[in-house]
């Protein structure tokens, strides 16, 4: 099982780049961000 990992602010900026390379090295990432507006993949690109 994959390592999983919360992030707040995953929307842009600091914490997407940690999602996306956390993603890409294999764990499990639960992302929130208060502006729904947001784009979000649930994949790494």
């Amino acid at each position: 099982m994959a390592p999983t990992v919360l992030l707040t602010g995953a929307a842009a900026g600091i914490g997407r780049a940690t999602a996306l390379r956390l993603a890409r090295a294999g764990w499990r990432c639960v992302r929130v961000d208060a502006d729904a507006r947001a784009p979000s993949s649930g994949t790494a690109a």
